[in-house]
């Protein structure tokens, strides 16, 4: 999926379940059986960011090379999960 694929429309937290404004629900998090609200809250909160992550990946890889050669192995990284994110 590229980033362009991907719902645009703000998300945002409404308990546990993730809101893509004028869209409605993107996703839920479901509460697992034994407990562990926080651990779902937590969750959403990650997938929420998701995009703002993703952007923010490509934007450190526009610039690391430059200043910081001895970076390799953390944009090695940060490419290997851009590809994941966008993998269609």
């Amino acid at each position: 999926m590229s980033e362009s694929e991907f719902t645009k429309e703000e998300w945002v937290e409404n308990g546990l379940e993730i809101w893509a404004r004028g869209k409605g629900i993107i996703a839920k998090c479901p509460v697992p059986d034994k407990g562990g609200v926080m651990e779902c809250v937590a969750n959403a909160r990650l997938i929420i960011n998701a995009p703002k992550l993703l952007r923010a990946c490509k934007q450190l890889l526009e610039y690391m090379p430059a200043y910081y050669p001895a970076s390799r192995p953390v944009i090695s990284n940060a490419k290997a999960v851009i590809a994941a994110a966008e993998k269609g």
